[in-house]
Protein backbone atom coordinates (compact mmCIF):
# COMPACT_ATOMS: atom_id res chain seq x y z
CA UNK A 1 0.00 0.00 0.00
CA UNK A 2 1.28 3.64 -1.13
CA UNK A 3 0.96 4.89 2.43
CA UNK A 4 2.93 2.27 4.30
CA UNK A 5 5.44 2.49 1.81
CA UNK A 6 6.08 5.80 2.03
CA UNK A 7 6.30 5.72 5.73
CA UNK A 8 8.77 3.00 5.38
CA UNK A 9 11.29 5.36 2.97
CA UNK A 10 10.56 8.26 5.42
CA UNK A 11 13.86 10.23 5.03
CA UNK A 12 14.37 8.69 1.02
CA UNK A 13 14.75 11.45 -1.16
CA UNK A 14 15.91 9.60 -3.89
CA UNK A 15 13.85 7.81 -6.30
CA UNK A 16 10.65 7.83 -7.68
CA UNK A 17 6.85 7.60 -6.20
CA UNK A 18 3.80 7.02 -8.84
CA UNK A 19 0.58 8.64 -8.82
CA UNK A 20 -0.96 5.51 -7.02
CA UNK A 21 1.51 5.85 -3.96
CA UNK A 22 1.40 10.00 -3.85
CA UNK A 23 -2.49 9.86 -3.41
CA UNK A 24 -2.77 6.86 -1.43
CA UNK A 25 -0.96 8.23 0.71
CA UNK A 26 -2.07 11.56 0.65
CA UNK A 27 -5.54 9.85 1.47
CA UNK A 28 -4.36 7.81 4.44
CA UNK A 29 -2.96 11.32 5.87
CA UNK A 30 -6.55 13.15 5.31
CA UNK A 31 -8.03 10.06 7.38
CA UNK A 32 -5.53 10.36 10.14
CA UNK A 33 -6.09 14.22 10.08
CA UNK A 34 -10.17 13.68 10.39
CA UNK A 35 -9.46 10.92 12.78
CA UNK A 36 -7.21 13.17 15.14
CA UNK A 37 -9.57 15.90 14.98
CA UNK A 38 -12.22 14.18 15.93
CA UNK A 39 -10.37 12.78 19.15
CA UNK A 40 -9.66 16.36 19.81
CA UNK A 41 -12.76 17.26 19.38
CA UNK A 42 -13.19 18.79 22.76
CA UNK A 43 -9.61 20.18 22.88
CA UNK A 44 -9.76 22.52 19.64
CA UNK A 45 -11.31 25.79 20.96
CA UNK A 46 -9.87 27.09 23.82
CA UNK A 47 -11.13 30.35 25.38
CA UNK A 48 -12.61 31.36 22.15
CA UNK A 49 -9.40 30.72 19.83
CA UNK A 50 -8.67 27.23 17.58
CA UNK A 51 -5.87 25.54 18.94
CA UNK A 52 -4.80 21.97 17.51
CA UNK A 53 -5.10 18.79 20.14
CA UNK A 54 -2.33 16.05 21.01
CA UNK A 55 -3.48 13.83 18.85
CA UNK A 56 -3.79 16.24 15.60
CA UNK A 57 -0.14 17.49 16.53
CA UNK A 58 1.25 14.51 16.84
CA UNK A 59 0.25 13.42 13.02
CA UNK A 60 1.02 16.54 12.17
CA UNK A 61 4.29 16.56 13.02
CA UNK A 62 4.84 12.85 12.18
CA UNK A 63 3.98 13.26 9.16
CA UNK A 64 5.95 16.06 8.10
CA UNK A 65 8.94 14.06 6.51
CA UNK A 66 7.21 11.70 4.77
CA UNK A 67 4.59 14.27 3.14
CA UNK A 68 7.90 16.48 2.03
CA UNK A 69 9.54 13.05 0.47
CA UNK A 70 6.31 11.76 -1.31
CA UNK A 71 6.28 15.13 -2.77
CA UNK A 72 9.42 15.52 -3.72
CA UNK A 73 9.44 11.66 -5.32
CA UNK A 74 6.40 12.50 -7.17
CA UNK A 75 8.18 15.35 -8.57
CA UNK A 76 11.13 13.26 -10.38
CA UNK A 77 8.40 10.45 -11.50
CA UNK A 78 7.14 13.42 -13.76
CA UNK A 79 10.56 14.18 -14.56
CA UNK A 80 11.26 17.15 -12.52
CA UNK A 81 13.69 18.48 -9.36
CA UNK A 82 12.93 18.06 -6.06
CA UNK A 83 13.85 21.52 -5.52
CA UNK A 84 10.21 22.43 -7.20
CA UNK A 85 8.73 21.36 -4.22
CA UNK A 86 9.26 24.83 -2.23
CA UNK A 87 7.42 26.53 -4.36
CA UNK A 88 4.65 24.95 -1.55
CA UNK A 89 6.04 27.92 0.40
CA UNK A 90 5.31 30.56 -2.09
CA UNK A 91 1.29 31.70 -2.01
CA UNK A 92 -0.59 30.09 -4.73
CA UNK A 93 2.61 28.81 -6.62
CA UNK A 94 1.80 25.46 -4.77
CA UNK A 95 -1.34 24.96 -6.95
CA UNK A 96 1.22 24.26 -9.72
CA UNK A 97 2.17 21.28 -7.47
CA UNK A 98 -1.02 20.30 -7.06
CA UNK A 99 -1.52 20.25 -11.31
CA UNK A 100 1.47 18.02 -11.52
CA UNK A 101 0.42 15.66 -8.81
CA UNK A 102 -1.84 14.42 -11.27
CA UNK A 103 0.38 14.22 -14.04
CA UNK A 104 1.04 10.80 -15.76
CA UNK A 105 4.62 9.09 -14.91
CA UNK A 106 7.54 9.77 -17.33
CA UNK A 107 7.37 6.11 -19.27
CA UNK A 108 10.88 4.16 -18.48
CA UNK A 109 13.34 5.03 -16.57
CA UNK A 110 14.68 8.69 -16.07
CA UNK A 111 17.17 10.20 -14.14
CA UNK A 112 15.68 9.80 -11.13
CA UNK A 113 15.25 6.26 -11.00
CA UNK A 114 13.52 3.40 -12.79
CA UNK A 115 9.60 3.50 -14.05
CA UNK A 116 8.09 2.84 -10.37
CA UNK A 117 5.09 1.02 -12.88
CA UNK A 118 7.90 -1.38 -14.61
CA UNK A 119 6.43 -0.83 -17.85
CA UNK A 120 6.81 1.29 -20.31
CA UNK A 121 3.21 3.84 -21.65
CA UNK A 122 3.24 2.15 -24.50
CA UNK A 123 3.10 -1.68 -23.10
CA UNK A 124 0.32 -0.11 -20.43
CA UNK A 125 -1.67 1.23 -23.52
CA UNK A 126 -0.96 -1.94 -25.97
CA UNK A 127 -2.18 -4.46 -23.35
CA UNK A 128 -5.35 -5.59 -23.96
CA UNK A 129 -8.54 -6.88 -21.72
CA UNK A 130 -7.80 -10.82 -21.83
CA UNK A 131 -4.27 -10.42 -22.63
CA UNK A 132 -0.99 -10.46 -20.73
CA UNK A 133 0.95 -7.80 -20.42
CA UNK A 134 4.99 -7.46 -19.77
CA UNK A 135 4.30 -7.11 -15.89
CA UNK A 136 1.71 -9.83 -15.71
CA UNK A 137 3.87 -12.42 -17.84
CA UNK A 138 6.88 -11.91 -16.12
CA UNK A 139 5.02 -12.01 -12.71
CA UNK A 140 3.91 -15.65 -14.59
CA UNK A 141 7.01 -16.48 -14.89
CA UNK A 142 8.44 -16.10 -11.50
CA UNK A 143 5.65 -17.91 -9.94
CA UNK A 144 6.37 -21.03 -12.52
CA UNK A 145 10.05 -20.48 -10.91
CA UNK A 146 8.53 -20.12 -7.40
CA UNK A 147 6.44 -23.66 -8.24
CA UNK A 148 9.60 -25.39 -10.21
CA UNK A 149 11.65 -24.57 -6.87
CA UNK A 150 9.25 -26.50 -4.91
CA UNK A 151 8.52 -29.36 -6.36
CA UNK A 152 12.56 -30.30 -6.74
CA UNK A 153 12.99 -29.61 -3.48
CA UNK A 154 10.33 -32.54 -2.41
CA UNK A 155 9.16 -30.38 0.35
CA UNK A 156 5.20 -30.67 0.19
CA UNK A 157 3.43 -27.90 2.22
Amino acid sequence: MGYFDALLRYFEFGGRSGRGQYWQFQFCYALLVIGAIYLDRGNIVVAGTLHPGLFLNFVMIFHIVPQFTVGVRRLHDIGRSGWWSLLNFVPLAGLLLLVWSFYASEPGANEYGDDPHGTSRQDRAVAKPGRSSPASSAARQMLERMESRRNTSGTVS
